[in-house]
């Protein structure tokens, strides 16, 4: 087994292994840059978890750019603009969707084994999602924009500017959906802000340690379904 096989970050051409063809397996310039800017990408996420309280309270524009999820986006919506929220939140979860589309119409299988470890999918589930993007792919795109759907649209060629008009419509739906319901929650979502503003020092100690508890039990996890593949 190749000695990047259990690393989730390396990317998708330096995780294959085998073949005729070595160079095929080099790490290129424009690999380098788009796994480079993933893998920053996953990096900041992280931070972001680790440290939401003090950042949701001080600066919430930059936990936006950090940990685009939904929850995160729902918290600090009150904090932003309607317009300039889902402009800015858009951008940013558009941008990683374009980069693993180019992976995956560059590298195929092996962007798909890569995007699915990332992001901590089971093989069955990513199969699953094969199987239904080739017959529902436009819809999977528009109505679930992520990672695995863009790397998918990659790899089954579906054409750029077609991809980039599902995948904006479907982002920018999703980011109007969170700032609805946050501006439905309006008066819960201010108690909990308050709390915040008030706590997170302390809170964010607890948000640290919870995610290097979540990072050392996903390792393991990953650990031991790599341990049992090898004693296959």
């Amino acid at each position: 087994m190749s000695p990047h096989a259990n690393d989730e970050s390396t990317p998708p051409a330096v995780v294959a292994e085998g073949g005729d063809d070595e160079a095929a397996f080099r790490p290129e310039r424009r690999l380098i840059v788009v796994g480079g800017m993933l893998i920053l990408a996953y990096i900041g996420g992280l931070i972001g978890l680790a440290l939401l309280p003090i950042l949701a309270s001080e600066q919430p524009l930059l936990l936006l750019f950090l940990h685009p999820v939904s929850g995160t986006l729902f918290l600090i919506a009150p904090k932003f603009d309607p317009v300039l929220f889902v402009t800015l939140a858009t951008a940013r979860r558009l941008g990683p969707h374009i980069l693993f589309y180019l992976l995956g119409s560059w590298y195929g299988e092996r962007a798909i084994r890569w995007t699915a470890r990332r992001g901590g999918e089971a093989g069955g589930m990513v199969a699953t999602v094969e199987r239904l993007f080739a017959r529902l792919g436009w819809a999977i795109v528009l109505f679930f924009p992520g990672p695995l759907p863009s790397v998918l649209a990659g790899t089954t060629k579906m054409r750029p500017l077609l991809f980039l008009a599902l995948d904006l419509i479907g982002t920018i739906a999703s980011i109007a959906i969170v700032r609805a319901a946050a501006s439905a929650a309006s008066g819960p979502l201010a108690t909990a802000l308050r709390f915040i503003d008030q706590n997170s020092r302390w809170l964010t100690v607890i948000t640290i340690i919870a995610t290097v508890a979540w990072l050392s039990l996903r390792g393991m996890r990953q650990g031991a379904r790599e341990g049992q593949g090898d004693g296959a």
